[in-house]
């Protein structure tokens, strides 16, 4: 069993394109090669799993991605090849699931909430400083639901 076994469970079940209004969000693991990538930024000894999450504005200009993982030696953390705040420098996240389908996950000032409500939609919230600054729901595409 993997020290981070709930949550590779909850990427698990997350797995896919998801769409609201203002965006897109891909969510799918890491191959080795790129898990070994962000190894080797943080110099960990035993990762677990990655997951590579890339994003499209639907109501802007822009896209963007992020990838991370999780090492068995470093309960609660998050190893980012960049992060959201400073886009160029890895980051280490914290992270707590408060159950099965609700994931929270912070650094500094940031914290992002994502709930699974079903399979097919999530909700996620973003909040700086402890203020809600957005809220959105999500679905996903169902032409990738097997």
């Amino acid at each position: 069993m993997l020290t981070h076994q709930s949550l590779y469970e909850f990427w698990y079940r997350s797995q896919s394109l998801w769409s609201c209004k203002l965006a897109q969000v891909s969510v799918d693991f890491l191959s080795a090669s790129e898990l070994a990538e962000i190894q080797q930024l943080h110099q960990l000894q035993q990762v677990e799993f990655g997951v590579h999450l890339s994003w499209k504005y639907l109501t802007r200009a822009g896209s963007g991605q992020m990838s991370w993982c999780v090492d068995a030696n470093h309960v609660g953390a998050v190893f980012t090849d960049k992060g959201l705040l400073e886009q160029s420098l890895p980051q280490v996240y914290q992270y707590q699931m408060l159950d099965e389908n609700t994931l929270i996950m912070s650094v500094d000032k940031y914290e992002e909430t994502i709930r699974l409500e079903s399979d097919c939609r999530r909700l996620r919230e973003h909040r700086y400083d402890g203020k809600l600054i957005r809220r959105v729901w999500e679905h996903k595409n169902e032409a990738l639901v097997a």
